[in-house]
């Protein structure tokens, strides 16, 4: 890290604050202030003194962890002027992940122009790269077969999945929605109901209730925030580990898709459907639509275990509780579920379990936990955020399955 006079910093300090994407945001160019601020004084800034010097929120009662969500963002910025207007400039501002105090480093991207002359020959390069490559594998195609395995497909949590010769098919939690008359209105409206969110349940309504106006149900599919924010993750790892997959709507699965595939669900509670009732049928304890809740037996008695979720303003800091499910099929298959309440779950924990350091991290907690890393579990994660920003993620439950029983009723 080079050593810059206070001048010097806040000269490359003022550069930033006249970028286009932070000149305007005021928040974000007083946080920067101050944290160049104690930077120049040598000072390691915490999250209560960002909280009460720049935001100027009360010392008494005070929650701090809105402070991360700033600092992500403001990093994010920094990166961007430095892939755009500033990508020139000598010296960068860096904000490590994990912490609030800055640097000052080199710019690479600006040192790496010495070498822009080979560009105009890397046309010639890169075919070069290809017939050496050829010839290569001509003569030693075995080097196809390379030792060095993925990391996610030495997993126990992943191998199943990704090794398999199972078709793996996504399944996506979409909602449920149908047309129905209403007199008051004198029209057809589309309707989404969290008693009636499947085919099943919508003809069971009909049936039952003679004078009930549904038409039909609505064949273009919706897809939550828990569902797309957790494919955003997913879809890009299964396709770096070269499986091929195939999409379907959660209320399209049936039994043949349950029993013939590897399933991956990702998507809200109430988008399980089939699954919900395939789950909540078997051994295991659970209960997830409507009410979220484990069953924990210490052999004397039965309890259960609620995971709550309380509704807050987009801007206020709230808790998500996200449940993986790894189980066997019923015909050698595999089933892995992602579900969560709203989309800040799903996505904070794919990314989490998608990531080769946060996947050993988990692994290294059920180890020391359980005693080894179990092939099939149930986890619960509690996911703190911010909007749609998570800021912290904790494993408040964690229970192996033992595969040797069979737990599907």
């Amino acid at each position: 890290m080079p050593d810059l006079s206070a001048i010097k910093k806040k000269a490359i300090l003022e550069q930033v604050l006249d970028a286009s994407v932070i000149k305007n945001k005021q928040k974000y160019c007083d946080l920067l202030i101050y944290l160049v601020e104690c930077s120049i004084k040598n000072e390691s800034p915490k999250a209560i003194s960002v909280a009460v010097d720049v935001f100027k929120r009360s010392i008494n009662n005070l929650d701090s962890s809105f402070v991360r969500v700033y600092i992500h963002n403001l990093r994010e910025k920094l990166d961007i002027y430095y892939s755009t207007e500033g990508k020139d400039q000598p010296y960068r501002i860096v904000i490590p992940k994990g912490h609030y105090d800055i640097r000052f480093e080199e710019n690479q991207r600006r040192r790496g122009k010495i070498f822009q002359s080979i560009n105009q020959y890397r046309e010639w390069i890169w075919l070069a790269i290809a017939c050496t490559l050829a010839l290569i594998l001509l003569f030693n195609p075995d080097i196809v077969r390379i030792q060095s395995q993925s990391p996610f497909k030495a997993s126990s949590i992943w191998s199943d999945i990704l090794v398999s010769p199972k078709p793996l098919v996504i399944n996506m939690g979409d909602e449920f929605f149908y047309k129905e008359y209403f007199d008051h209105y004198d029209d057809v409206l589309i309707v989404k109901n969290s008693q009636i969110n499947t085919k099943k349940k919508m003809r069971e309504k009909m049936q039952s209730d003679p004078e009930n106006k549904i038409i039909q149900w609505v064949e273009s599919a919706y897809f939550a925030d828990n569902c797309v924010y957790g494919l955003i993750n997913l879809l890009p790892f299964i396709a770096r580990e070269g499986v091929n997959y195939t999409c379907n709507e959660s209320d399209n699965l049936n039994m043949d898709y349950f029993v013939n595939n590897n399933i991956i669900f990702i998507g809200g509670h109430r988008t399980l459907y089939l699954l919900n009732d395939f789950i909540e049928n078997s051994s295991l304890g659970i209960q997830i639509y409507p009410e979220f809740k484990v069953k924990v037996d210490t052999g004397i008695h039965s309890s259960w275990i609620h995971f709550e979720y309380n509704e807050s303003e987009f801007s206020k800091q709230y808790d998500d509780y996200c449940m993986v499910l790894k189980l066997p099929g019923p015909r050698d298959n595999h089933l892995m579920v992602f579900t969560s309440y709203s989309g800040i779950g799903v996505q904070a924990v794919t990314k989490y379990l998608t990531d080769s350091n946060y996947l050993k991290e988990f692994e290294q907690i059920i180890k020391n936990e359980n005693g080894c890393m179990a092939q099939f579990f149930i986890a619960v994660f509690k996911v703190t955020g911010v909007g749609r920003y998570n800021c912290d993620i904790d494993i408040e439950y964690f229970r192996a399955v033992d595969s040797q029983k069979n737990i599907w009723k």
